[in-house]
């Protein structure tokens, strides 16, 4: 009778998971006064009072103060906002990079106007 020794087979298997960082985009097209964030559907997720023109990383961390959906990491992009036909700032958007991972979305942010204001067209 013949005898086979055993055959040892390993299989490895490669899976690649494409990871989408969800963004949100938060706009203000004032030139003076504050606002506060907020996540929609929880007024206790509120940031304290917020300048019209606040530096990305000041706005990064009072998000991560808030934490909308558990999440404490974010990157924040600031970019001004021109008047038309002019080299004014009109406002400024602000791009929120949620950097955690999550099965579903992330609540909306929201602004709340806390003294916004615009100077008219017309007095420039």
């Amino acid at each position: 009778m013949q005898m086979h020794s055993a055959v040892h087979e390993n299989q490895f298997h490669r899976i690649d998971v494409a990871v989408v960082r969800e963004e949100q985009v938060i706009s203000v097209m004032a030139d003076d006064g504050n606002f506060r964030v907020g996540v929609v559907g929880d007024n206790k997720k509120v940031t304290s009072n917020l300048a019209h023109d606040i530096s990305a990383s000041a706005l990064d961390g009072a998000i991560q103060g808030i934490r909308p959906g558990g999440c404490k990491s974010f990157s924040v992009w600031r970019t001004q906002v021109l008047k038309a036909g002019s080299t004014d700032v009109a406002g400024y958007t602000w791009r929120v990079r949620f950097n955690c991972a999550t099965a579903s979305t992330f609540p909306m942010l929201k602004v709340i106007n806390t003294g916004l204001s615009a100077t008219p067209a017309a007095a420039l």
